[in-house]
């Protein structure tokens, strides 16, 4: 009867698939259960007769009983696929994290609700689509843009923000005297006094800040997942580095005692032939220097003894004109 009922939800539910888009998985397995049998058994007994006063009259029989004994039996039961719960006579898929603006279709795969596409930095996040893109704004929903600080929206579009004062300058306000004043969440331009950058407190790692405390992630990066703030971008990755951590689109940072495998494009561990490939290397270093102290040592010796030969050779010589002199 559960195995029935599942596979009529399951069949309801992809038929319906334009509306739930999530599916049902079931498979089947052998289960063991136990239950009670009636048995029936046969058992001899004897019987006293009423044949004579003065005799004994006795005569046997089979009487038939019934008793109930439990045993076990295997069935086929159809239960829900790994990664699926069943809920309401229902398998339905699991997601962890949830899916957020998105339903689990299966497991650990979320889709995007209409209006919403995928986080390249997080499979279980789907953000809001603004077709054209906001200006001076963020979409915050299906082509819904909200305006920065100091923005309002434009009678032309929806999606185009402009200065609330533009007529004052560039988010700021000329208050004589070739003298400016920045409207709130920003500061005096370092390129120009009569232009105001917005200011975000604290700095934006990775991005740029393009409105009072909201940073725009550079090419490459993306917010990190549940921060409070936005402040801080980090890269996408399209490598596992395993035993690093990402640097940019395509770099891993090793952690010590790994290094970069360029064929496998993750960070493994240094194996004990490369270490020892390295041990020998140092080993024939120095063995080589030593060979090269020895043979630079040896040739030394022999030129100062080659000038000791020299001096002394001199000297007779210089004692045998003395004589030659005397004589």
């Amino acid at each position: 009867m559960v195995r029935s009922s599942l596979i009529i939800i399951c069949s309801i539910t992809i038929l319906v698939g334009f509306i739930q888009i999530a599916h049902c998985c079931t498979k089947t397995k052998n289960v063991t259960k136990w239950g009670l049998e009636t048995q029936t058994y046969s058992q001899a007994k004897t019987f006293k007769l009423d044949c004579s006063p003065l005799f004994e009259c006795l005569q046997t029989g089979l009487i038939v009983n019934t008793r109930q004994i439990n045993i076990s039996y295997v069935v086929m039961s159809e239960v829900c696929c790994d990664g699926y719960i069943l809920r309401s006579n229902k398998c339905e898929p699991t997601c962890n994290p949830e899916c957020i603006n998105g339903t689990c279709s299966s497991w650990n795969t979320c889709t995007c609700q209409p209006g919403f596409k995928h986080d390249p930095g997080n499979k279980f996040r789907c953000q809001p689509i603004c077709d054209p893109e906001c200006i001076n704004g963020q979409c915050s929903g299906p082509n819904q843009c909200d305006c920065y600080g100091g923005y309002q929206k434009s009678n032309k579009s929806d999606h185009i923000c402009n200065l609330l004062r533009p007529e004052s300058g560039v988010n700021g306000e000329y208050v004589g005297q070739k003298q400016w004043i920045c409207f709130p969440g920003y500061k005096t331009s370092n390129k120009s006094a009569l232009k105001c950058e917005p200011v975000c407190k604290p700095a934006c790692i990775n991005g740029k800040c393009i409105a009072p405390n909201f940073c725009q992630c550079w090419e490459g990066y993306y917010p990190i997942p549940d921060e409070a703030s936005n402040h801080t971008c980090t890269p996408i990755c399209l490598l596992d580095c395993g035993n690093g951590t990402c640097d940019t689109l395509k770099k891993c940072d090793c952690f010590e005692g790994y290094y970069f495998d360029a064929a496998n494009m993750t960070c493994v561990v240094r194996d004990e032939e490369s270490l020892k490939t390295f041990s020998f290397s140092q080993k024939g270093m120095d063995k080589l220097v030593f060979i090269l102290i020895v043979v630079l040592s040896v040739a030394n010796l022999f030129s100062v003894t080659i000038a000791f030969l020299y001096i002394c050779h001199l000297r007779r010589k210089s004692i045998g004109n003395s004589d030659s002199i005397v004589e």
